[in-house]
């Protein structure tokens, strides 16, 4: 059996993933944090790996005070 390997990201590298994973989708990531920090995960399925990253963020991060 293979050992688990774990990755560990900074908040910077966290932040650059939810940015280049919403230009991919080609959306602006600002109301999907909003939708996050709301508890309203409108696109689940679409957008289930940002609020996932958005997650390992911690509760008081900068990026979640977005206009």
């Amino acid at each position: 059996m293979l050992a688990a390997q774990t990755d560990m990201l900074t908040r910077e590298e966290i932040v650059a993933l939810i940015y280049s994973r919403s230009e991919r989708l080609q959306i602006d990531p600002r109301p999907v944090i909003r939708n996050y920090v709301a508890g309203d995960f409108q696109d689940f399925g679409k957008l289930s790996d940002i609020y996932a990253l958005c997650e390992l963020l911690d509760p008081d991060d900068p990026i979640f005070e977005t206009d």
